[in-house]
């Protein structure tokens, strides 16, 4: 049996995924960050990418819909597929 060293890592499990965490490293808070404007554009992209993909989908179904409509559809989609994964 080899030393795995177990005196520098900590592991616990929360779930099912084993977390890892080097033991008196301190918690990074929103202030340690140093480019909040990158993480925030970034933040953005992510939310509405799911909007934006689904817009593009009800758009190749009928192009003859007007935006507004492809739009309005696209949050009740986006907002019903919430739901389904909150039960």
């Amino acid at each position: 049996m080899s030393d795995v060293g177990t005196d520098t890592v900590v592991e616990r499990t929360i779930g099912s995924a084993p977390q890892r965490h080097l033991t008196g490293a301190k918690a990074v808070s929103w202030g340690d960050l140093p480019r909040k404007d990158q993480l925030i554009v970034i933040t953005l992209a992510r939310l509405s990418e799911p909007l934006v993909q689904t817009s593009l989908q009800l758009k190749w179904f009928n192009p003859d819909l007007p935006d507004s409509t492809i739009s309005n559809q696209a949050g009740v989609l986006q907002i019903s597929e919430t739901v389904k994964e909150k039960k």
